[in-house]
């Protein structure tokens, strides 16, 4: 299902948030009168809106156009990170058309940074101008033909991005996709011209930059967060990445 949505100018965030919904009640249903709403899913859950329901997976981001109901049942606990928006009024023509969800998993790891940037920056030019970047990205995997990355790498990459936290081996991101080490090695060197341990370090750097740069969390809840055991763990895959220990980030 699309919806369409003018792109030629700035939206305007008026909310945003980190959040876990599902733990007091099972289903939420609601109406944002003259606002969009999109959302990342960090978690599974199902979701309805304009007739059609969505069993939604991590790394799905839902835009739920102004007046539109939003039913979500929660099964479980669900994460997401979302953000309350005005679009603005269509200048010319009828708006580009959108997907009410789309998938991210292959580039999940900069939507979540981009969309925790909004969280953290809510209400102002630099969190609208980052949405809006987010809009176009929606937007050009809407006209998209084809997958540029190859569907197990995408996998990879997004199961990497929801366990940073954890501190996990390599055999268990080869179980998930179910092929060798060696084949999974030869596409993570195609793609990103490294092996999977450099990108999982690399990604657990940025994560850290980021939470370090637009946060006030203590640097050892930081290192928690991308599977550090520790803040000497923590600065020396700083330092290895870009120089600097956490204090030089603050």
């Amino acid at each position: 299902m699309t919806c369409q949505m003018p792109l030629d100018t700035p939206p305007q965030v008026i909310y945003a948030s980190a959040s876990i919904h599902g733990q007091q009640r099972r289903r939420d249903s609601y109406v944002l009168h003259d606002l969009w709403a999109i959302h990342l899913y960090l978690s599974s859950t199902q979701f309805s809106v304009q007739g059609q329901t969505y069993q939604l997976q991590p790394g799905d981001v839902s835009l739920t156009p102004a007046g539109q109901r939003s039913t979500y049942e929660w099964d479980k606990p669900c994460e997401l990170l979302g953000s309350h928006f005005r679009s603005p009024k269509h200048t010319s023509g009828n708006g580009l058309k959108m997907s009410v969800v789309t998938l991210v998993k292959d580039d999940l790891g900069r939507w979540r940074d981009q969309m925790e940037a909004i969280i953290a920056a809510p209400s102002s030019p630099k969190s609208s101008a980052i949405l809006w970047t987010l809009l176009w990205d929606l937007r050009d995997r809407a006209t998209r033909k084809s997958p540029t990355v190859d569907p197990i790498l995408q996998r990879a990459m997004a199961w990497i991005e929801l366990n940073l936290n954890e501190s996990f081996r390599i055999e268990e991101l080869t179980d998930v996709t179910e092929i060798s080490h060696a084949y999974l090695g030869r596409l993570f060197r195609k793609h990103h011209q490294m092996t999977i341990v450099a990108y999982v370090q690399a990604r657990r750097a940025q994560r850290a930059r980021h939470l370090l740069e637009h946060t006030t969390q203590p640097a050892k809840a930081i290192a928690s967060q991308v599977g550090m055991p520790d803040l000497q763990r923590l600065n020396k895959l700083l330092h290895q990445a870009y120089g600097h220990g956490p204090r030089w980030f603050r």
